[in-house]
């Protein structure tokens, strides 16, 4: 019995650190897109080609950084970029990590407030794929777009 409550117990304490680590890497990587540092936040991003489970196939992790720091800087240049960010939660189902956070996005100056969920893929840690969107909007789906690991 004693040894059951201890796997009980140790299982529940790396959950909980796991959770602690992805809410961690998913923090850092929404504080440095609202401060418009890419290059950093490109270190939390799942880069792939086509699939999420393949990884890239047809570029290297070097030319996927480029991309996507490129497209970033290039929607801020547009006036599409991450104000703020709150109420990040993460949470496990099954496993896999998931989250929700509220984005405030300002577009020439306007700024919406969106709730949307992650797509969250365990690596090394884990890292940010893309989002999840409600519903259609033409500024969030760009925003999405841009900001997601798929490199094309």
């Amino acid at each position: 019995m004693r040894k059951r409550y201890s796997l009980i117990l140790w299982a529940l304490i790396f959950t909980v650190s796991l959770i602690g680590c992805s809410l961690s890497s998913v923090d850092q990587f929404f504080d440095y897109v609202a401060a418009g540092d890419y290059e950093k936040a490109s270190e939390f991003v799942a880069f792939y080609d086509e699939y999420t489970d393949v990884g890239l196939e047809e570029h290297t992790e070097e030319e996927a950084k480029f991309i996507w720091i490129k497209r970033m800087n290039d929607l801020e240049e547009q006036g599409i970029y991450l104000e703020s960010y709150q109420d990040l939660e993460l949470y496990r189902d099954d496993g896999y990590p998931h989250g929700n956070v509220e984005l405030v996005i300002a577009a020439d100056d306007e700024k919406t407030k969106y709730e949307v969920r992650l797509y969250l893929i365990p690596q090394d840690s884990v890292k940010v794929a893309g989002l999840i969107l409600p519903e259609p909007d033409s500024v969030l789906e760009q925003f999405a777009d841009v900001i997601s690991g798929k490199i094309d």
